[in-house]
């Protein structure tokens, strides 16, 4: 046993000792330095990674900016290609348009041609209202040259003569320019122009020329074309010609007469009266310059406006001929609104007006009535007689019921009316024919009116009378339009307002209506769009600061500029320079007649060179006061005045500074 635990303990000396010697032969510090070396290794690929990533994003940044920069180049050379390029593109479609033109007319042409060769083109003539007359075929050239019967005085066929317009206009009656007849109210000039006009469409020979305005040539025009001697040879020629007798002091005198009888038609349009006094005032002053024609048409048309676009219009201070066109424009479209309301309230009150006089007839008792008249109701349109006075609990004999006058009749005159009723039937006396004469016009309503109020019976007491049926019924109608439309601000009812749009009737439209209790006045007001133009005289303040500099150059050229801006001017100081003349740049002294102005000098001498090359500058103030016109209307946010507008300032508060600070 001892020997076999001493053999263990040598194996487990031997195993501890071959361990040690294991343990001594590796190097951990080694291992830790290749960890350490790999970590590192693994840190530079991850940065080499994040850089080449950057870099990447960098060059892709760069890449857009150069994508942006490339299409704004593109954009420019577009735009600088539409701008130095575009007529030309133009010219050269133009070109091509008219060499297509060229290459179409061309063609027909050769077509022309070899109908021509063909011996099928036939002479066209043309006559007065652009029809064609076609002669017969011509016979065909024989072999030498020769017609087939040996003539030679055969007139040739000319190529202009077979020349057929393609698209003309004065052929087949389709011209849409009106032939001339010598009307001394149309204008030669102007319709030569528009002749001359259609000849630029296509390109003709003198000759075809003349045949056309042969065509259009009418009356008296065409009577003188063909008394020309010699005949004219070209178109202008014969255009001179007519120009002389129909351009004349007759016609001119004429075309005055027209001019100063053109005038405005009521319901006639601002755009066809303007058409028609530009065509009387161009043929009165034909020959005379544009400027001249303009102002005489602006003079004229603001003359011979209706009396209410005249006003309107020369309120507004037009300066030219197509500012007071537009203001005419837009204050007949006002009128024609306006108008509108006015004709579609009276329909409404016609109305009310026919209804209630239809109730109050059907209503009246008709004292007049004889015994079996025939009456028709007013709804259901069916006769019936007056039976009053018929009993038809009796027989013809005892109808009139002369014996039953009941105590208990409200009615005082009913009593004993059988007897006077039979009496007056049957025995017309005298007597009473001439009661008829006294006293018939008093119960009987006059024929030109449509109501009596004569004195008759105390009737009972109704459920409505008419009158108040129509008091209920007006005020219901503009109860539901104030509504339906409220107002958005309160409406102006100054003292120079206009008449009412319309009242009730000075006569009554109740015939023969008593009044059951007292009647109560009352007081109605009627409102309507208010466009009346408010005008008040104002004073106008300004003061200016100009200024001026000057200097000379070195090679002797001289320089001056002047600058001018507006200076504020408080409300006081506007009151104090309209009462005592006295303004921040002085005392305010009466100019021509029409403002009140400082007279500051702004004169600055030349210095000498060299000491005039630096810029010599100099500041000055003047004020002025003038009267003008504040108008406004409304609705208007603001004001209006002939110098400037002032949109911000209002109407009611008697002064405002207007934006450019006067």
């Amino acid at each position: 046993m001892r020997s076999f635990e001493q053999a263990v303990c040598r194996q487990f000396r031997q195993i501890d000792t071959q361990f040690v010697q294991f343990l001594s032969q590796i190097h951990i510090p080694n291992m830790s330095e290749r960890v350490r070396a790999l970590e590192s290794s693994i840190k530079e690929l991850e940065n080499t990674t994040e850089l080449d990533t950057f870099q990447a994003k960098e060059q892709m940044i760069e890449a857009e900016q150069e994508i942006g920069r490339a299409n704004l180049r593109m954009e420019y050379y577009e735009k600088l290609t539409k701008v130095r390029f575009g007529k030309v593109i133009e010219k050269m479609k133009e070109k091509v348009k008219k060499i297509t033109e060229n290459l179409d007319t061309l063609q027909s042409r050769v077509q022309i041609l070899e109908f021509e060769m063909d011996g099928e083109i036939q002479r066209t003539e043309w006559i007065d209202d652009g029809h064609s007359v076609e002669h017969d075929q011509l016979p065909p050239h024989s072999a030498n040259g020769k017609e087939p019967n040996g003539g030679e005085g055969r007139n040739e066929m000319h190529v202009d003569d077979c020349e057929i317009m393609i698209m003309d206009p004065f052929l087949g009656g389709i011209t849409p320019l009106e032939g001339y007849d010598g009307n001394p109210g149309i204008s030669f000039s102007r319709w030569v122009a528009r002749f001359e006009d259609m000849l630029a469409l296509s390109q003709y020979t003198e000759t075809q020329k003349l045949s056309r305005l042969r065509i259009l040539l009418k009356g008296q025009a065409r009577a003188e074309f063909e008394a020309m001697e010699p005949p004219a040879d070209t178109l202008a020629a014969a255009l001179n010609h007519l120009k002389r007798k129909f351009e004349n002091e007759n016609t001119r005198s004429i075309a005055r007469q027209a001019m100063a009888s053109c005038k405005q038609a009521p319901g006639e349009r601002v755009y066809e009266f303007a058409n028609r006094l530009s065509d009387a005032v161009r043929t009165a002053l034909a020959g005379e310059s544009e400027e001249i024609i303009r102002k005489r048409m602006f003079e004229e048309f603001l003359e011979k406006l209706t009396p209410e676009l005249q006003f309107e219009v020369k309120a507004g201070r037009p300066t030219s001929y197509s500012n007071a066109y537009e203001i005419a424009q837009h204050f007949e479209l006002l009128l024609a609104t306006k108008r509108h309301n006015q004709v579609s309230i009276a329909d409404s009150v016609a109305e009310l007006s026919h209804k209630v006089e239809a109730l109050a007839v059907h209503r009246q008792p008709m004292p007049n009535r004889g015994v079996g008249d025939k009456h028709s109701c007013f709804y259901c349109k069916r006769n019936y007689g007056d039976e009053r006075f018929n009993n038809r609990n009796y027989g013809d004999e005892q109808r009139w019921n002369r014996d039953r006058n009941p105590r208990d009749n409200r009615y005082f005159s009913n009593r004993g009316r059988g007897q006077r009723e039979e009496r007056t039937r049957r025995t017309p006396t005298p007597y009473g024919r001439e009661n008829e004469q006294n006293y018939g016009a008093e119960r009987r309503p006059s024929p030109g009116r449509r109501v009596n109020f004569g004195g008759g019976r105390i009737g009972a007491a109704r459920i409505a009378s008419p009158l108040f049926l129509a008091l209920i019924v007006v005020l219901s109608l503009f109860g539901q339009n104030s509504a339906t439309n409220p107002m958005a601000s309160p409406m102006i009812c100054p003292p120079d307002s206009p008449s009412s749009l319309w009242s009730i009737p000075a006569d009554p439209i109740c015939p023969t209506w008593s009044p059951t209790e007292i009647p109560v006045p009352m007081r109605l007001s009627v409102f309507r769009l208010n466009t009346i133009q408010y005008k008040t005289m104002a004073t106008a303040c300004k003061c200016v600061l100009t200024k001026i500099s000057r200097r000379i150059g070195f090679f002797g050229g001289r320089y001056e500029e002047v600058t001018t801006s507006p200076l504020e001017v408080p409300t006081a100081m506007c009151l104090k320079m309209k009462e005592s003349c006295e303004s921040p740049a002085g005392k305010l002294v009466q100019t021509n007649g029409i403002f009140k102005a400082t007279e500051n000098s702004l004169e600055v001498g030349w210095r000498n060179w060299p000491a005039a090359m630096f810029w010599q500058t100099k500041e000055v103030s003047n004020c002025y006061t003038y009267e003008t016109v504040v108008f406004t209307r409304h609705g208007m946010a603001g004001l209006n005045t002939p110098v400037n507008d002032c949109p911000a300032c209002s109407y009611q508060s008697g002064s405002c500074r207007c934006p450019q600070l006067s």
